[in-house]
């Protein structure tokens, strides 16, 4: 019977961790030989991701990461690759929320009579009042309101890497719900001391009453009239239209530049291919810049909320002071209207469409109608398109009643002075 020798295991081991000089001189060898083939691979997973980036159909099984969903306990059959990125990277989490050949057919299918909910603004910045604001006693109430409180509303600090502003707060409902960006004491002295951003599509009556409250302690009953002799550096008319498919509508307008988003379609065979989810006119630091996506899809996979009909959403990122135009409150909410320069033309992807006219309608999307049609010769076939974008224009786009909604929902916040809406005092009764 063998006896166990601690000492013989302990010399075993030192002679194991002490190598020789020709051993160090091999791993130093091979180190420098694993580094250069590691540099060689890195450089061909860029020319990989390159070369898909440029693709304009990527297929490979998938799912993506849904942070807000529990994970599974069994692992996927599936890998998710996006386009833009390398085949070797490896997702860290995964996607509970697969879409199944129902759900993708009810997100693709349009209805003959699509419904047009009503228009919202989707998100609002503000800026307002001047440095004569700056004094202790505006200091000691935001002191005041700092850290948490049951019995209303609350301001925390927020941490944001670049900001205009020297101070940056969160609007918190007693709850613990942010609620709106809340910024003081503009850093060049042309700017506006306070600076107030939120999403009030996302907000209910009583959190915008709690949005009013904070700013009433900050600035007395005066905080409207400071709103209203402010500037709008930002507002987002947004409208969803339920039952119509991305895929079958046209958005164009009349000098575009497009950029392109990826989205995940689903065959009836299981495979999965990449297609332009986003669709964006103008540029992405333009001060007007129309956005056409599928909410239907992003909603179930951002929000687990499972389709029942398609669903597009229209809506434009407009900031006036960057098209040249006056930002001052009054001016803004009753200046051109941003969504007028949208066209539609449907045309459902079903119907057999001709090749020629498919590669052309890609052009209206990217260049506009007109510059597209430049590039066509033959003036009989012009002629025969204009007509076909105009024919197929749905009747259901009024972009001056959806701009009139919008209005209505910024004037309902209660943060303006009514006269600052007198268009809306003019429009039609229809529209209301």
């Amino acid at each position: 019977m063998k006896t166990h020798n601690p000492s013989a295991n302990t010399t075993k081991i030192q002679t194991q961790c002490a190598p020789t000089a020709i051993e160090r001189q091999r791993q130093s060898t091979t180190r420098a030989t694993t580094s250069t083939q590691n540099a060689k691979g890195t450089k061909a997973t860029r020319s990989i991701a390159s070369s898909a980036q440029r693709s304009t159909s990527y297929q490979k099984s998938s799912v993506r990461s849904n942070k807000h969903l529990p994970d599974r306990t069994t692992p996927s059959l599936h890998d998710h690759y996006h386009p833009d990125h390398s085949h070797t990277h490896q997702p860290k989490t995964v996607n509970t929320n697969l879409i199944t050949d129902a759900i993708a057919d009810v997100i693709a299918k349009s209805d003959p009579h699509p419904v047009l909910q009503r228009a919202i603004c989707d998100r609002l910045s503000a800026t307002f009042g001047y440095r004569d604001l700056d004094t202790d006693e505006f200091s000691s109430a935001v002191d005041d309101l700092i850290g948490e409180s049951a019995d209303g509303p609350y301001l925390t600090l927020a941490r944001i890497r670049k900001t205009a502003y020297e101070d940056n707060y969160r609007i918190n409902s007693s709850a613990g719900k942010k609620l709106a960006l809340l910024q003081f004491r503009g850093k060049k002295p042309a700017m506006h001391f306070a600076r107030l951003d939120f999403n009030p599509a996302q907000r209910t009556k009583s959190e915008i009453e709690d949005i009013r409250q904070i700013l009433k302690m900050l600035f007395g009953n005066s905080y409207r009239r400071l709103l209203s002799k402010g500037r709008i550096t930002r507002i987002d008319p947004s409208v969803d239209i339920c039952g119509q498919s991305i895929h079958d509508l046209i958005a164009y307008t009349v000098k575009p530049q497009e950029n392109l988003n990826w989205m995940r379609c689903f065959a009836k065979d299981g495979t999965e291919s990449w297609k332009v989810g986003s669709h964006y006119l103008g540029a992405e630091r333009s001060g007007r810049r129309i956005v056409v996506y599928d909410k239907a899809l992003q909603l179930f996979e951002v929000k687990g909320i499972r389709p029942t009909q398609a669903i597009m959403r229209i809506e434009v990122r407009y900031c006036p002071d960057k098209c040249g135009q006056s930002a001052r409150v009054s001016d803004v909410l009753n200046a051109s209207n941003p969504l007028s320069a949208i066209q539609l033309t449907y045309l459902p992807s079903a119907k057999p469409v001709e090749p020629s006219l498919e590669f052309i309608l890609l052009g209206v999307k990217a260049w506009g109608l007109n510059a597209a049609l430049s590039k066509v010769e033959n003036k009989a076939m012009r002629s025969s398109l204009r007509r076909i974008m105009a024919k197929h224009s749905p009747t259901w786009w009024n972009a001056e009643r959806i701009w009139r909604q919008v209005l209505r929902h910024v004037r309902s916040l209660r943060l303006f002075s009514r006269d600052c809406f007198p268009s809306l005092d003019i429009a039609p009764a229809s529209d209301k």
